[in-house]
């Protein structure tokens, strides 16, 4: 039997964009399995050719795990990380995601709203920062989360994470 391979993505980049490493592997494997191990031997290497640069990790939700986040903070590592829904998530936004549907409500166009609030999950030992995008259009609600120990405003953060060209 053939197993499937796909490429994960997990693409490391520098800025100017360069790659710096791509990873394949089984489709039937967690894209984060080998995150940490690729961020030490990565890390290492860039402090070892510039020893006071700052390294973010910017990852989607497939990366979200406590071993990857736990690791980050040991290693002086800056991330800004996508977190699924869930509901104290949305509890916990509720002001923000209310403030964006009654702008929409408003203005009919789109309208998106920024906040940051602590949050635990019961998997994580601390809390966390948690970036909280609300966005109201035609098309509805569309409500996104990031995990970061960042510094910076919501709206900030947001952006530049989502925009990769942009730095730090």
């Amino acid at each position: 039997m053939h197993e499937e391979i796909v490429e994960q993505f997990f693409r490391p980049y520098q800025s100017p964009p360069k790659l710096l490493v791509s990873y394949l592997g089984p489709a039937s494997v967690d894209d984060a399995k080998h995150t940490g191990a690729i961020l030490a031997l990565l890390v290492k290497r860039m402090r070892k050719a510039w020893p006071r640069v700052n390294i973010i990790f910017r990852g989607d939700g497939g990366y979200c795990r406590p071993r990857v986040l736990a690791w980050c903070e040991r290693n002086d590592v800056g991330y800004i990380v996508g977190i699924g829904k869930n509901i104290l998530l949305e509890a916990l936004s509720l002001d923000t995601r209310h403030r964006a549907a009654i702008q929409f409500a408003k203005t009919q166009t789109k309208q998106r709203c920024f906040a940051t609030l602590n949050y635990q999950a019961r998997s994580w030992k601390t809390e966390r920062k948690i970036v909280v995008k609300a966005e109201f259009s035609p098309l509805g609600d569309n409500t996104r989360y990031m995990v970061t120990n960042l510094k910076g405003s919501a709206k900030w953060l947001y952006d530049r994470s989502v925009n990769r060209l942009h730095t730090y």
